[in-house]
Order: structure tokens, then sequence, then C-alpha cells
């Protein structure tokens, strides 16, 4: 059905190499993560075992080098000293493990998160960036999974800014792999760290990767040696993909030059057994003996197909992009629909994107402006003087209740307390009333009472902070002062999944959008008076479209009638984007079908989340809604103090728009050697021939190009003149 054909012609590109450079990864990282088959269940023996089978698969001779853990390695609280705790499913620790993997020729790659908590809730590095930094140092950590599962309302770049700085404090270098939590184009990823995640959270099925694909293709600007754009974790071998889509899947990923981590059972290796999602996130574990699953012969050899790794690894290190699409865009299968609605979503998004990203000016009496990435002048750097921040001989003070850059710094006035400042994120408390902080809004800086974490923080998931706007970080690496606020915002991708007005939001029994009549096989919306379609749109309810189904679960999964094997499914598990997604079981998996779940209240109208929810970090109960109910915003725009304003860096250039609605795509990227790479792509529900003509691909039809496929490795013979 899906077919992926590369071709290797003759071309020639100019490389960029303006990123981050620690002395790694200079090309894509390759190797393994726990994340897309254990979950949180990992322990030292899967991971010595994988490292193992390897070895034994040849998958080490392949260039895959990091065996890495994802959440779940650790515990909730910290040792006496401060430090994380491994897990009891770690019982010589986390130096034995990484030891045993070093031996066995490998680099061992650690997990953990910018916020109070991980995504599971255990111990969250924010905070604790110069310990927990020195603590991976000291087990020789090669690769660091950096996640953004709490306070995300932080700016981006200041709370990874921190922890890139604390890595290079330690003097040890490890890869650094990070997740901004804002897939959009924006002007520094680059600047951060060796990759970036670039979209939401792969799926072992067809429209997962293809969202993917979608948001990758948007980052080429960015990546080159020592940078890279992360579509995720490798899916091939998982159930869920046909050999066709494994095929096509590591094809894209190898030709946009995404890292390549593997992420299935392997092979030799015991199963985890969970009695239900909850056992999984209270680190119960068990390896059944009896159930060994070899790896595919076909999987392991797309893995093992160096020629197209040789894409990936390519010394030129240019991403591949869409160039363009054909085809009809009704011809897909009923399955691939919420793909279709991802990807016109994705399109709308784009186009706002481009309309949207001159920032809001600030007041140029205010002393924050916009940070500067590359050569960053003098009006932005700051150095610590024990009480003061000063440029030159100026200082950040209190005048007269406003905060202002002065000339004069001998008085209190220009005296902060500023713990931890160039080692964290912290507040700036005035010295003579510690009680009171600086903070930074979208049109003001002002003092305002301190702001505390609330404590239940500390242990379970919080998705915002409520001191965004009182956290500051003196980077040791730019010597810029970065607010964690921005006075920018935009709705990340996954607020925009479906092109369509559905998605959840913090309940609200007083919204009308979000107050529906449940009426025998329709759900009408009180906002507008019409009924949710299984489109996931609104249209009169005496369509027939509008049909749905309650089914238990224990809560309730909400069905279309025409396609019963599907569910409205919460992107994510934390929205706000909503999405037809194919119906899990109650117990599958880590989470299980938690994010189909939904009660309906007859008092109120609210269709919620399951309130029964106790794993994981999901908190308080969201509801479906219907805009214009507001959609939580995101920012991606750094503020930095500065003695003069700046103007705001020239945002990326981003790829035409292609229609992604269309099934027939084409990608192609440069290579090293006047080289480059085509990738014809069917994504729709019949086989055909596809073609491009030379002008399409940018080529000169007078020359002559040798064509090779990259999975028969054969040559095609010689095209063109």
């Amino acid at each position: 059905q899906i077919m992926a054909l590369l071709t290797l012609l003759l071309f020639g590109f100019v490389a960029s190499s303006s990123a981050y450079n620690n002395g790694l990864a200079r090309k894509p990282p390759m190797g393994f993560n726990t994340w897309n088959h254990w979950h949180g269940s990992v322990s030292s023996s899967v991971l010595i075992d994988v490292a193992t089978a390897f070895k034994e698969l040849g998958l080490d001779a392949s260039g895959y080098r990091y065996i890495n853990t994802d959440d779940g390695w650790l515990n909730k609280t910290r040792d006496s000293n401060g430090r994380q705790i491994p897990g009891p499913n770690f019982p010589g620790g986390i130096p034995h493990v990484s030891q045993a993997l070093t031996e066995l020729g490998f680099g061992f790659g650690i997990y953990s998160a910018a916020g109070l908590t991980t995504c599971m809730s255990r111990a969250g590095t924010l905070y604790h960036e110069t310990i927990d930094a020195q603590a991976y140092a000291d087990w020789n950590v090669s690769y660091l999974k950096y996640d953004d599962c709490g306070e995300v309302n932080f700016n981006s770049y200041a709370k990874f800014s921190v922890m890139r700085d604390a890595i290079n404090a330690t003097g040890h270098s490890m890869v650094f792999s990070y997740e901004p939590h804002v897939p959009v184009t924006i002007a520094w990823p680059q600047y951060v760290g060796n990759s970036w995640r670039t979209g939401g959270d792969i799926g072992s099925s067809f429209s997962a990767l293809l969202r993917e694909m979608e948001s990758v293709n948007q980052w080429g600007y960015a990546t080159g040696p020592g940078a890279w754009g992360d579509a995720d974790m490798l899916e091939v071998g998982n159930p869920g993909l046909s050999l066709a889509e494994q095929r096509s899947h590591f094809a894209l990923w190898a030709a946009v030059k995404s890292p390549l981590l593997i992420g299935n059972y392997s092979t030799k290796l015991g199963l985890p057994c969970f009695a239900s999602a909850i056992q999984r996130c209270d680190d119960n574990f068990c390896l059944t003996g009896a159930n060994i699953t070899e790896q595919s012969t076909e999987a392991l050899a797309i893995l093992n197909n160096t020629e197209i790794i040789a894409i990936n690894q390519d010394a030129l290190g240019i991403q591949a992009v869409k160039v363009f699409a054909y085809g009809h865009a009704d011809d897909v299968t009923e399955r691939d629909h919420p793909l279709r609605w991802a990807a016109k979503a994705n399109q709308k998004h784009l186009d706002n994107q481009r309309t949207s990203t001159s920032p809001v000016p600030l007041d140029a009496n205010m002393p924050f402006t916009s940070c500067q990435y590359t050569s960053i002048d003098s009006t932005q750097k700051w150095t610590l003087d024990r009480t003061r921040l000063r440029n030159g001989q100026q200082c950040l003070a209190r005048v007269q209740g406003d905060v202002v850059v002065t000339s004069d710094c001998s008085d209190q006035s220009s005296e902060w307390l500023m713990e931890g400042l160039n080692q964290r994120v912290t507040q700036l408390r005035a010295i003579d009333d510690s009680g009171t902080c600086l903070a930074l809004y979208s049109t003001k800086v002002s003092l305002e009472p301190c702001k505390q974490e609330p404590a239940v923080c500390n242990t379970t998931r919080c998705a915002n902070s409520v001191l965004v706007n009182q956290l500051f970080y003196l980077s040791n690496m730019t010597d810029q002062l970065i607010s964690t606020f921005t006075n920018h915002s935009v709705s990340p991708l996954d607020n925009l999944l479906s092109s369509t007005s559905l998605l959840v939001a913090p309940c609200n029994a007083s919204d009308e959008y979000q107050q529906w009549g449940w009426m025998g096989h329709t759900l009408a919306n009180k906002g507008d008076g019409r009924c949710l379609t299984q489109g996931l749109g609104f249209e009169d309810c005496s369509s027939s479209s509008t049909n749905w189904t309650l089914a238990s679960a224990p809560g309730y999964q909400l069905k279309p009638e025409a396609a019963s094997d599907m569910c409205v499914d919460i992107y994510n598990f934390t929205g706000p984007g909503v999405q037809l997604f194919k119906c899990k079981a109650p117990n599958s998996g880590y989470r299980g079908s938690q994010n189909e779940q939904f009660v309906y209240d007859n008092s109120t109208g609210l269709m919620r989340t399951n309130e029964d929810e106790s794993c994981c970090g999901i908190r308080s109960p969201l509801c479906l809604a219907q805009l214009p109910t507001p959609v939580p915003q995101m920012v991606n725009i750094p503020q930095c103090l500065a003695t003069q304003p700046s103007p705001a860096p020239a945002q990326p250039k981003i790829p035409d728009l292609i229609d992604s609605s269309l099934p027939l795509q084409v990608y192609k990227g440069p290579l090293a050697n006047d080289n480059f790479v085509v990738i014809y792509f069917n994504t729709g529900s019949h086989t055909t021939n596809m073609s491009a003509t030379w002008s399409q691909l940018g080529l000169k039809a007078d020359q002559g190009y040798l064509v090779r496929d990259l999975y028969l490795k054969q040559d095609l013979g010689v095209y063109g003149s």
C-alpha cells in the first residue's frame, strides 16, 4: 500500500555550520531508547541485554552506539546529597550499568526533564541542573535526553540553556538532546543542544509517522553538524506498521537527518508484563522468561541497511525536505482520516505562523529586549558582582518603584538577593525587602510579592508554573540574563492537531462551548447548536455524520457509529489537541486508554475526562470544548536584560507550503560529493507509479544522473542526457 523508493542522483549544494558545538553529534546520533516498548518499566538488565543483542545482530557495526534509558529509571525523591536516586530495577546503581555498556562498546544514555518532576512524576531536574549534570558526568553518561514535562510555560530558551551550561561546566561531554515543547519554527534551537524534538510523541501507526514528518519538514534551516531536528524514536519492528510502512519510516527519518534511535522489542529479551497501567507507574516490573520475541528478519534488514544509514550520516548534514505533492486528496483509506485532518491543520498553522512572527514591541524604557543568539553584543552581557548585576558601569536597580538600568551602582537600590542566578532559574529579590521580587510581563517590568511553587508540584507533574514571570537565569556561556517569560505567544502544533474546532480545556461549567446535549446518537454543542461530526467538525444535527456511540471502558469511549474501532482521543494525554485514533483497551500499555475515557455529566452538560485516573501525572479533569474556548498559548521569543533595545532576531525561512492532503509526495535532499537523495512516497490507498520531472526536482534535463535504489541496492542506470 505504501512504497518508498530512494535514489541517489548528482547534485551540488552548500552546507551551513552555525550550530551548538561541543564536539559531539557531528552526524545524527544512532542507538536505542527504551520508551517505545518498555515505557517507564526499565531496568539495568534490560539495558545490558539490549546492548548484548545489538552486538549479536551487528547493529553496533552499522553505527548504533548509544543505549539510552528513558523515564522510569529514577525515584520520586532525592538522596541526602540532593542527587537523583535510581529505582529498585537498578540494584547496582547507575555506575554499574554505565560501566557494563562501556565495556560492551556502547555509550550510556540517561533521561531527565526540565520540570520539578518528569513525565512519570519522578524527581525532575528543574532547580537541580548543576548537581544532576555533575552526577551524569560522574556516571560517565554519554547522552542526555532532556524532556519538557512540567512547568512547560517557562520559556524554553531559558530553561534548556541552564542545562546546556551545567553540562559544559562539568568538563564531561555528552550529547544533549532536548524537547523545547514549542514545535514551531524558532530562531534558536541549534544553539542550545545537539538535537531537539520537532513535534509530539510518535506512535506505532501510519498517521503518527506522517504527523511527525509534517513537523520535522519545517526545521531544515536549523539542522547541520552538531545540531539535528529529532522526529522521535524509531518504530521499526513494533506492531502496528506494515513492512512497507516500516521501510518508508526508516527512509524518511534517515533523509531528514533525524537521530536514529531504535525503539522496538529488540531480540532475545523478556517482555515486561503488567496487570494495569497504574502498576507501570508504581515501578512494578517483571520479565517473563517464556515470552521471548525474536526480531523479524525484515525489520533487522531495514535497521541494518547501511546504504540508507549512509544518507543519515552523510558528511554534508543537510536535511531533505518535501518539494512537491500530487494526486487526489480523497485517495486515502478510512484509517488515514485523522492524518488528513492533521495535515490540513498543520497547513493552517503554518499559514498563521507566516503572518504572526513579529514580536509585540516592548516599551523602549523597559530594561528587557529580544535575546540575541549569535554575535551577542555588549548591551546584553552581564556579570554577577556579589549582589549586583553589572554591565560595565551600569546596574539593574529599583528607582522610585520602577525597575531600570542605571549608571548609579552605589546605593542599595541596585542590590539584589539572587542566590544561584548563574546555576539555575531563580528569583531576583530586593535586598531591602526579600518578599518583593522582580517580575516581567508582556508590557511591563514591575516589583511584586514573591511567589512560590505549590508543594504538590514537587511530587506530581504540574503543567504550568506560577513563577513564570519571576524567574531569571544568568548564562555562563553567553553572559545573558534570560527571563523565563516572553512577550510573544504562538500556539504549539499540538493545539492544532486537527483542523476542527474541537479541543479539550480545563473544565468550566459556565462556558457554553463546553456544554453538550446528548440526544440519542448526537452530541450538540450549546455554543452554536450544531452537532459534532465524525470528522470532528460541526454540522447540522440532522446529518448522518453526527452519529456517535458511547461505549463503557470503564469511563466511556466516544466512537463514530461508522467506525466503531476509532475513538475520540486526547492528543499526548494532555491536549488540547483532539483526534480520532484507533481505540485502545483499558489496560493496554502505558496509561492504557485514559486519554479516551469520558464521563457525560447530565447536570452540567460537560463531557469530561474520567476522574478516576490515578496515574502518570494527570491531575485535573479536562472537558471537550468547541472553539472559541481560549486555547492555552506557548511562548517562544526569549527576553534578555539589556542596556538598550535590540530588534527581534530574523525569523527563520520555512519551506514553501506543500498540500499535505495530497497522497503522492516527493522529498529531496543534497548529499556530499554532489549527490542527492530523492524519496517517492505514496501515502494513498492504492499502489501506483510515481514520477517527477527534472524541473520539479530542480535539476537540469541536459545532464546525466546515475540512479540507485537503496532498498534493492541496485543501480538503475543513467537517466537524462
